[in-house]
Formats: structure tokens, sequence, C-alpha cells
């Protein structure tokens, strides 16, 4: 990341002296210990910025309305892509034209991924599911809808159709309420649902009305497969078995304006979306006409090996076997993720890492289940989804939303780190009150709202009462 890092400041004009000092200022105040990070390690990375690494033209540093500023983002290498059925289907809808390889192959993913929903695992973790959310973000007109259209239309029309996948109107997500009853009413219980958002801002803006229940029974939905609501005033009901992956783009401003300070990122509904990224257009005069027999052909491939799974999965969950190799390369990539932060990965405030290594394992599964071995996790698929993972870290590290940037938003982690610190007994308000210092700092109105905000997208929960018949709160995650 200092390395990224250090490009990104040569790119912006500064020389080698310039470039030591700004990466020794972002270790001291964006690092745990980076007081202690070798001195000769940064001082070659500002030599190698300006002498060796292969340098793009400098981009062009743009200040938006907010204050913001939006930089030159690498995309998902070659490698990330590539390497088997999901790489091929991918080029063949996206070589010689101006489509994002990383979004095509991002829908293809989740697609299959919900498909094999409780059919498969991954080694030692049984409870692992495959429901699949996934973020495309882009400037408009740069091919995010052409990524669905093509994958959907072209490529897997028959692959969802035999596979049982049914899709849910993007319309139905206007409340918890209507979600559960919209789902009931389709017959969806023990059924695998697809949803894919043109326009997913409205996903959130619908989510962050006032007692909106929509987001925490969309956490529901991804941690457990089950959905219940209601109320006096509105009928509801209760889904006990029902799988369900996401599809949708936003234009970097939306994805900014849309999740900066709603309570989401964190420990919440980010940390179980996946992200992808694409830059500007590419203009092309005209486009290479895609090999339908070709495409067909590997989506055949991908309809036997489904069927194979499915006839498998009678017998259990489908589990391949991974290679000493792959395991090696795995242990070494979680220490990674842990070194990352310094931290625990169950830590409230390690945001960029919280369940990244559940994305990982799911994006090797797919990778060992549609490839030419699907019973043995090799190395090379292993160094494919670790460069599939560490770009998924970076893109966090690049447009994370911020959720920390008001007191309401500072005291929504503060209240989950105390209820991490106590789980799991569970804590009474007052005790969360006297945790976040609220007394002494007189924030009581922000306390309440983002006690309230927690609430609203189903990360607090009653565990049971005290003596005197106080309300104990625990994490959602933790109960």
């Amino acid at each position: 990341f200092l390395q990224s890092t250090a490009g990104k400041l040569r790119n912006a004009g500064l020389d080698e002296e310039g470039i030591e000092a700004a990466l020794w200022n972002f270790l001291k105040t964006r690092c745990e210990d980076g007081d202690n990070y070798p001195a000769d390690k940064v001082s070659a990375l500002a030599k190698a910025a300006t002498e060796v690494f292969n340098a793009e033209e400098p981009t062009v540093v743009v200040f938006n309305e907010g204050g913001s500023v939006t930089t030159n983002i690498i995309n998902l290498d070659d490698t990330a892509i590539d390497g088997d059925w999901i790489g091929e289907m991918t080029r063949e809808l996206t070589d010689d034209t101006p489509v994002p390889p990383a979004f095509t192959r991002s829908i293809i993913k989740t697609i299959l991924s919900e498909s094999l929903d409780r059919m498969v695992a991954f080694p030692h973790h049984p409870t692992l599911h495959t429901r699949h959310w996934s973020i495309l973000i882009a400037p408009a007109q740069t091919g995010k809808g052409e990524s669905w259209s093509r994958v959907s239309q072209w490529a897997l029309p028959n692959y969802i159709k035999d596979s049982g996948i049914l899709k849910a109107d993007s319309g139905w997500y206007s409340s918890g309420e209507h979600l559960v009853k919209k789902f009931i009413d389709t017959g969806f219980e023990g059924q695998r649902v697809l949803t894919q958002f043109d326009e997913m801002r409205l996903l959130f803006e619908k989510g962050g009305l006032s007692n909106s229940t929509l987001i925490s029974r969309l956490l529901e939905l991804f941690e457990s497969g089950g959905l219940s609501a209601g109320s006096l005033t509105h009928e509801g009901g209760t889904l006990t078995d029902v799988s369900l992956s996401m599809t949708g783009g936003f234009t970097p401003d939306q994805f900014r304006n849309a999740l900066s300070g709603k309570g989401v990122a964190g420990d919440g509904f980010m940390s179980r979306c996946v992200i992808s990224y694409c830059g500007d257009r590419k203009d092309m005069m005209q486009w290479q006409e895609p090999n339908t027999a070709l495409i067909q052909e590997i989506q055949k491939k991908m309809q036997d090996r489904w069927m194979e799974i499915k006839n498998l999965s009678g017998h259990g969950k489908v589990i391949p076997t991974q290679s000493p190799e792959s395991l090696g390369i795995y242990k070494t990539f979680h220490k990674f993720l842990v070194d990352e932060n310094g931290k625990d990965l169950t830590d409230a405030g390690s945001q960029y890492t919280t369940r990244l290594e559940d994305h990982f394992k799911r994006d090797l599964l797919m990778r060992t289940i549609f490839s030419d071995d699907p019973h043995t996790i090799t190395a090379d698929a292993t160094m494919r989804s670790v460069e599939w993972a560490k770009h998924e870290l970076y893109l966090r590290h690049e447009l994370w939303p911020a959720d920390a940037g008001d007191e309401v938003a500072k005291l929504c982690v503060q209240i989950t780190k105390c209820l991490r610190k106590k789980a799991p007994q569970g804590v009474t308000r007052l005790r969360i009150m006297e945790y976040c210092n609220v007394k002494r700092s007189g924030l009581y109105d922000q306390f309440d709202r983002a006690f309230k905000s927690l609430l609203r997208c189903g990360a607090l929960v009653v565990l049971g009462q005290t003596k005197k018949k106080s309300d104990l709160w625990v994490l959602y995650d933790n109960n």
C-alpha cells in the first residue's frame, strides 16, 4: 500500500524528498506503530518512486463541490480476472469492447455464487454461505448496465433458468415490511433470488428513511437466509429459508453521497459487499462481435457443473480439497489481513478487512468449482484470489464511505466497540453511555441519534433484561 501511495505522490508532482516526508506523515497519522517503520524502507520507496517505478502520465487531481479529491484508481489486474471458466466467459464478452472486464466478472460470479448457495462450502468452514452482494462503481456511461445485459441476456440466461434463480424486482425494496410481503406473495420460500439495481443509491435512500427497517431486513437475509417483519399497522410475515444476492451500480459521487455518514460502513452493510471499480470509458469506433458459439459452450460447461454439484449436494455440502501449496498461500494471506490493521479481524475498527477473508474464500470457491478440476483448490487459483482480495482491500482504502465524519458516526463506532468488548453478556444503555463518556462530553442528542441509527440498521438486539428490567443490548453479529 505504501508503494502504491508513493507512486501516486510521484504522479502528483512530488520529488523524492517530498515523497519521503509524505510517507512518514502517512505512517505516523494512519498506521499503528507507524513511527517504528524501518527508515531504510521508506527511503527506498521514495527513491524507487522517482527512479524505478513505471510512471503513468501524471493524473489531474480534481476537487469537486464537496471538497473531496478524485484521483486515478488502478483497475483490477488481469491475473485476478483470468484463470478459470468465469475468466474465459468474461473475455469473450468484453474483449475489444469498452465493457469493463472487472464488472462482467463480478456479475457472473454473483449469479454463480447465488446458484450454489447452501450446496458448497470452504474447507474447515462448512457454514460459509455463497450469497453475494456486488457493487459496481464507475462514472456514467462506462458499462455498468451493459455488463449486466451481456451476462444476463447473452451469457447466462439458460443457466439462470436451469439453476432455478428467481429475480426480485428492485422496486420491491421500499421498506422491510413491503420486501417481506412481496417475497412471501411471490413464493420465494426455499428459493434462490437475485436482484439487479440500475440505480443502487435508491436502496440506501429508502433504507435511510426514518424508522425504516429495510437495511436490517437485508442483514437478516445475508447472515441467516431468514426474513421477518411486521408491526401493529402493517401486515408482515416470516420467511425461514430464502437466499438473496444483489448487484447494482453507482457513480463515485452517488456512492459517497448515498453511504457516507449513514452508519452502513465499518462492520455494517458495506462490510458484506464486494466492490468493483472502473475509471473512464474507453472510446472505440467499432466493437468486436462476440463469439456466441463459444459463449454458449462455456455456459453449457457451467450448467453441467451446476447439475453435478446439485447431485452431489444431496449427500451434504460439496467441499473441495485444499492442496498443501494452496494452504500455505492462504495462511500467508490470513496473516497479511491481520497485520494490515495490526488487530484482530473481528475488531470493530478493522473496517477495511472485516469479512474480507470470507469474501476471499467465496472467490476462491467459485474459481475452483468453475474450472477443469472442481475438486482441488490449487495454488494458482489461490494466488489469483489473493490478487483479487488485495485489490478489494485497495478499493476499500480508496473508496470506503466515511461513517466517522461527524459526532453521531463516531459514537456509532464507540457503541459498537463497547458491545464487542462486553460480549456476550449484554450491556445496558446507561453503561454504554458511560463507556462513550456522554456525560462528560454532553453529546446526549448525538448519542441518542447514533443508538437509533444502529437499531434502525439492525446492528443491535436485546439479549435480555436486568433485575431492574433494563434491556441488555448486544451486537447482532454476536447474538
